[in-house]
């Protein structure tokens, strides 16, 4: 009777616990909504245990599959279990799913991404017999993965020369969803439009572009692309495409694979004229006078570096050279196309014996030298001149001041020696330079306000226009202390010499405990000390010495015989 009554109200209790019980509840949340094949994904899960009892262990299954429903997870796709803890009544716990992989060959269109309770008893995992809430799903678009390089020509040239180069840049874009494959590719100049068609290139620029990521670009320039000399002038075109020759290069979208940009070519070649420019009418027999040189090169190509002369003549027309007054050799440099060079010709000396008549200033180019032109025409180029003599020239100054005189610079003899042929019209002035190290640290000098004059860093020799003033100019040479200007004026027959000085500045030197003083022969320096070296240093004299014949003397008592913050100098004195 008893155990009858216990049987029943086990019964009874199971009927109990069959109403109240654990309840698992299962969804998916930030689910994606669409993505690519290949790509990685990821959600989260939350299981929330709505019954009245504590729930147990209980595993679930989770990933993104082709069925809709539960129980349909017959599929190849990646399929990741998970089970929960045991939850309290209105307990929730989140399981995030991180680089879930969409495989590659996934089926394109609408999948889901699912999560359901085990349907089958598993070791170690407890089944959840309330079926409402076991499952849920959300759906995601499938997207093909792809990659597409697209080509573009950037800063295309539209117009270049046979025999010279240009330059140009490819802009590689990846069009795709995916990192693209490492592509070879080519560019260059050729005579035929449209992909595939690069017959007659004669040269190609390779290049590979590498794994570029999706949306990603990558420029690759082409500097010094050079233009045959053998090229068709008129309308070619800067090209770029998929190398596809070898087999090996590919991409899945043709589109794009392709960029083209016209370009005009012509005929490269280099052709310099010459011409006469700021030549005076007249000239007197004696006197100085300056014209200039213009050299301009009519061609497409930067030309060469040719020789050229220019003087006075007295014959006209090309290649007639005899009877000049002296010829000025010129170099023209590279020229580049279209590009005006000027060469000012300064202080050329009309010589008091030359024929009072009428004569030439004339340039061409010197071929007795190996220079030449591949084009005759303008090569040589004169304007007449006419020489007579200054009636007055024996009380006064042979020319007045003009824009065009300056001192003759000629290797003339220097004072006391034999003068030249016309050196009763001249005064003859010698300039020195020194010492020697000043002049290996830069020193050299020049006719001041005469743009054109020449550097001279040695002794020299000129010829001067009487009764007019010339100021000579010595620049900087580093450790030196530079001559002041000095003006001259000379009359017919003066001879005259000018050493340019430079002074060192001085130097102290300590050597096997020693102290020695450096600087320029017959110069006084001001020994100085200070305590510090900072910008707060308070240089004060201590005593000066003269050098008389040497450039170098020992000072007795100064070196320190112990360390000490005691610093020396020495400065030129005026």
């Amino acid at each position: 009777m008893f155990r009858r009554l216990w049987l029943v109200c086990l019964l009874l209790s199971c009927v109990g616990s069959a109403v109240a019980q654990f309840d698992l509840y299962f969804e998916v949340l930030n689910p994606p909504v669409s993505a690519f094949q290949c790509q990685h994904v990821g959600w989260v899960i939350r299981v929330t245990n709505k019954g009245s009892f504590v729930s147990p262990n209980v595993c679930f299954l989770t990933g993104v599959v082709p069925q809709s429903g539960p129980q349909q997870w017959n599929t190849p796709f990646q399929i990741l279990n998970f089970q929960t803890k045991m939850l309290r009544p209105g307990e929730s716990q989140l399981f995030p799913v991180t680089d879930y992989v969409i495989l590659c060959n996934a089926p394109l269109g609408r999948l889901y991404t699912k999560v359901e309770t085990l349907t089958i008893p598993t070791f170690g995992c407890s089944m959840d017999f309330l079926t409402n809430g076991n499952w849920d799903e959300k759906p995601i678009q499938i997207q093909e993965t792809f990659w597409d390089l697209r080509f573009r020509l950037v800063n295309p040239p539209t117009h270049g020369v046979t025999c010279s180069s240009v330059d140009w840049a490819i802009e590689v874009t990846n069009a795709g969803n995916a990192a693209s494959q490492d592509v070879c590719f080519f560019s260059g100049i050729g005579p035929f439009s449209g992909p595939g068609n690069w017959k007659d290139v004669p040269f190609f620029a390779p290049f590979r572009s590498g794994s570029i990521p999706r949306g990603g670009s990558r420029v690759f320039p082409v500097i010094n692309y050079q233009i045959p000399c053998s090229a068709t002038p008129g309308q070619q075109y800067v090209k770029v495409e998929i190398n596809y020759n070898p087999g090996a290069c590919d991409d899945p979208h043709k589109a794009g694979n392709f960029a083209e940009s016209a370009i005009q070519l012509e005929a490269g070649y280099w052709d310099l004229q010459f011409s006469i420019a700021k030549a005076p009418p007249t000239g007197l027999l004696g006197s100085f006078v300056r014209w200039d040189v213009n050299v301009v090169n009519a061609g497409t190509l930067t030309s060469m570096d040719v020789c050229f002369v220019t003087g006075i003549g007295l014959h006209s027309g090309p290649n007639a050279w005899a009877d000049n007054l002296g010829l000025v050799s010129l170099h023209s440099g590279p020229i580049p196309p279209h590009t005006t060079e000027t060469f000012a010709v300064a202080g050329y000396l009309i010589s008091p014996l030359a024929l009072r008549t009428q004569q030439y200033i004339k340039a061409e180019i010197n071929y007795a030298a190996g220079c030449f032109d591949p084009f005759s025409t303008g090569n040589y180029a004169d304007v007449p001149i006419l020489l007579d003599l200054d009636e007055n020239c024996a009380t006064c100054p042979l020319q007045g001041p003009g824009p065009w005189l300056e001192p003759i610079f000629l290797d003339i003899p220097p004072p006391g020696s034999r003068p030249p042929i016309n050196g009763s019209y001249y005064g003859h002035l010698h300039v020195g330079i020194g010492p020697s190290q000043a002049v290996a640290s830069g020193a050299q000098f020049w006719w001041l306000d005469y743009k054109n004059t020449n550097h001279f860093s040695q002794s020299t020799n000129f010829l001067m226009q009487p009764g007019l003033a010339f100021t000579l100019h010595f620049g900087p040479a580093e450790h030196y202390t530079e001559p002041t200007n000095v003006t001259f004026v000379l009359s017919r027959g003066d001879q005259a010499e000018y050493l340019g000085n430079y002074l060192a500045h001085g130097k102290l030197e300590l050597s096997q405990g020693q102290l020695w003083l450096i600087g320029s022969s017959g110069s006084t320096y001001r020994i100085e000390s200070s305590p510090t070296l900072d910008s707060n240093a308070s240089w004060k004299p201590v005593f000066q010495q003269a050098l008389t014949s040497e450039t170098r003397m020992a000072l007795d008592g100064l070196a320190p015989a112990v360390s000490s913050n005691l610093f020396l100098r020495a400065v030129l004195s005026p």
